[in-house]
């Protein structure tokens, strides 16, 4: 099972890989921060992956604890690599995500595929309209015996209450 000293390794890894990164996607300059759009773009991302990554490796670790205590214990404490592996398996459980919603999507039935799929370029704007009118349909024959399986029933209630009313 997965114990708090690795899970507090985990966080701290992924804490520091995006501090990191986040050296080479600042400029410090006296007073100002200017910031690469780009950079702080991917620097978001890699944060992104590593996160998932990690949730990834606890989740693994709770199912298989030994393996993922020998594949940590091979890195070491080169946090680089760490954060680098932790980046690559999230990045694989980033595009397993994908596929399994786009999967799921694409076995939806086409009307609700269009409507709701974000990952299905060129959706119509809006689903198509029918106009109908509703009219009721009065069957004199089921009228009737609803009323003849009313006036049972009553007679069976009544029947139930003076026998009731017998046995008291």
């Amino acid at each position: 099972m997965l114990d708090q000293l690795h899970l507090d390794h985990l966080c701290a890894v992924a804490f520091r890989s995006i501090l990191s990164n986040s050296a080479d996607a600042i400029d410090l300059e006296a007073t100002t921060i200017t910031m690469n759009t780009d950079s702080f773009l991917e620097l978001i991302q890699k944060g992104y992956r590593v996160t998932l990554g990690a949730a990834s490796t606890a989740v693994e670790a709770v199912q298989d604890p030994q393996r993922v205590s020998d594949e940590f214990s091979a890195i070491g404490s080169d946090w680089e690599r760490l954060a680098d592996k932790l980046e690559v398996r999230g990045a694989l459980t980033e595009k397993e995500a994908r596929d399994f919603v786009e999967g799921v999507t694409s076995q939806m039935p086409e009307p609700f595929r269009s409507a709701s799929s974000p990952f299905t370029p060129g959706a119509p704007a809006e689903p198509p309209t029918v106009t109908t009118v509703a009219t009721p349909v009065v069957d004199t024959e089921l009228q009737a015996e609803v009323t003849s399986l009313t006036a049972e029933l009553i007679a069976i209630r009544k029947e139930i209450e003076e026998l009731k009313s017998k046995d008291s």
